[in-house]
């Protein structure tokens, strides 16, 4: 499977839509919070129910790091770009969310910059 780009703001505090990941459907929404100055990652099940609420999105730790809910992708949600953490307009300009599965994981094994050498395709 190839690596997956969600799409994400630039600028808008707030966003959420449906996108279908490894044949299943999912709801991803994205949240800044200005006062923390952070981006938190949700992520739910076709019924919307919470598998993983309010991640904070940083730089280096994979999205469903240590998530052990069943309805989880079997890959799991990188940030990539600068090595600092997302800005409100940062957020699909120099950082992009990117979904992996598990054999792009262990192929690539990190993901240090968008320009990784594996194909990429947007999550519509």
């Amino acid at each position: 499977m190839p690596v997956l780009r969600l799409r994400t703001p630039i600028g808008n505090p707030a966003y959420g839509y449906r996108c279908i990941i490894e044949g299943v459907t999912y709801g991803i929404r994205l949240r800044w919070f200005s006062r923390a100055a952070v981006w938190r990652f949700s992520l739910y099940d076709a019924a919307r129910s919470a598998i993983r609420e309010e991640k904070r999105i940083n730089e280096g730790l994979p999205l469903l790091w240590r998530c052990q809910d069943t309805r989880r992708p079997p890959g799991d949600f990188f940030l990539v770009g600068p090595s600092t953490d997302p800005t409100l307009l940062s957020l699909g300009a120099d950082h992009l969310l990117l979904y992996a599965g598990v054999a792009d994981q262990l192929k690539n094994a990190v993901f240090t910059s968008a320009d990784t050498a594996v194909q990429i395709e947007e999550v519509p």
